[in-house]
């Protein structure tokens, strides 16, 4: 038997996070490069690339506030360098996309909400944002879509590794 703090460091209590804060991504930067940017999906359908640059402060802060738009829950966030990723967003109504993040909107400012990328039905969301291609399987590039806002595909019949 064992203490609970002999097992590790409690992430939200280290990071002082409030009660309902919780991780989503998480990146380590030895420089902000200011040409790079942050994809934000959000359960609303929409999202959001914004520069590196936005980030970059004049004080070296213990937290940084209003990191994103708080209008939706955010579902993932992307690191993106020089080449544009590809992310797999799924719903909790049986539907996918798969997208390249150059395809959705910069914006300047950290809190935007940015612009819709999926179509979403009335009672909708989006529940699922993966960087992780290559684990779903083959039936996710099946599922690309080049203009966006997109309805997406019915994924219940193809075979997927969530």
């Amino acid at each position: 038997l064992c203490k609970a703090s002999q097992m590790g460091d409690y992430i939200p209590a280290k990071l002082s996070m409030d009660d309902d804060e919780h991780v989503i991504a998480c990146k380590m930067f030895h420089e902000i490069n200011p040409d790079d940017k942050m994809v934000y999906i959000f359960e609303n359908g929409k999202g959001v690339r914004i520069p590196m640059s936005a980030y970059i402060t004049k004080s070296k802060r213990r937290k940084l506030t209003n990191a994103f738009s708080t209008e939706s829950l955010p579902v993932g966030a992307f690191y993106e360098s020089k080449n544009p990723i590809q992310i797999f967003l799924r719903t909790d109504n049986g539907k996918g996309m798969l997208i390249k993040s150059n395809l959705i909107i910069d914006k300047t400012t950290r809190t935007s909400s940015g612009k819709q990328i999926f179509q979403l039905t009335r009672k909708a969301k989006v529940e699922m944002a993966t960087d992780q291609i290559e684990r779903l399987g083959e039936d996710a590039l099946q599922c690309r879509k080049l203009a966006l806002p997109s309805t997406g595909v019915n994924i219940s019949k193809m075979k997927f590794n969530f």
